[in-house]
């Protein structure tokens, strides 16, 4: 796949914490990789949109969120609330408008309201559906959960599948300090909006949730087995 990137007169407001992020993220990357684009053009860039991405790194937001930010987005990632309590960290994570979620509460499903109060300002969500980094011991993404599509039924925001790769090389989530390769290439994908259509209004149908779930998982999966330029397992490579 090409390298491809588009810019355009940015439609989210970016306020100066998130500038801040932005700015350390472009000084910092460099070390790691070379960052490549690809589908940015499935990427509005305007209205609401959500982005659901697979997660293999510590190193996967800030990739993820500078793709989208190149091209012409500002991201409002969904966040376990425990960075939110980190001295300075937490503080600069609101500050830039990031969204806290307590991944072990039953009111983990409460992030979904100012989730939805971003698309309803016409911004742009980002989140990891399988909720922590994958523990398949090949890469491949797990089984989501169903917070993703249930705030596209929700919102009738378009819900875009992504994924990354080459960010587990460069910071391996069992180690503690990552692996500086300039000349590695890290890179991200979008898809095309993924067709929930057939769902519409089931927002609270368990059934609908795990369907489209499924739907959005495959289509990572495919992702991912572009980037790595290998065949992808289907439902086998989904572990629980």
């Amino acid at each position: 796949m090409a390298r491809s990137q588009r810019r355009g007169p940015r439609t989210d407001h970016a306020g100066a914490a998130f500038i801040f992020i932005t700015w350390v993220v472009r000084l910092a990357f460099p070390l790691f990789g070379r960052r490549r684009y690809h589908g940015v053009d499935n990427l509005p860039v305007q209205g609401p949109v959500i982005v659901a991405c697979n997660h293999i790194s510590l190193l996967d937001p800030p990739m993820l969120g500078a793709a989208v930010f190149d091209n012409s987005r500002v991201p409002r990632f969904l966040g376990k609330a425990s960075l939110f309590r980190v001295p300075f960290v937490g503080a600069v994570l609101r500050s830039a408008g990031q969204i806290p979620v307590e991944r072990t509460s039953v009111n983990a499903s409460a992030a979904l309201v100012p989730a939805g109060k971003v698309l309803d300002a016409g911004g742009c969500v980002v989140l990891f559906p399988e909720g922590t980094f994958t523990h398949d011991p090949d890469g491949w993404p797990m089984r989501g959960k169903t917070g993703a599509v249930r705030l596209a039924l929700l919102s009738g925001a378009p819900l875009i599948p992504a994924a990354v790769w080459g960010t587990a090389h460069a910071y391996p989530t069992k180690t503690l300090l990552p692996r500086f390769n300039p000349g590695r290439t890290i890179s991200s994908v979008f898809a095309e909006p993924l067709d929930l259509s057939d769902l519409q209004g089931r927002a609270e149908d368990p059934e609908a949730l795990r369907e489209g779930t499924r739907r959005l998982m495959a289509a990572i999966t495919e992702l991912v087995a572009q980037l790595r330029d290998e065949p992808s397992p289907g439902s086998a490579g989904m572990g629980a």
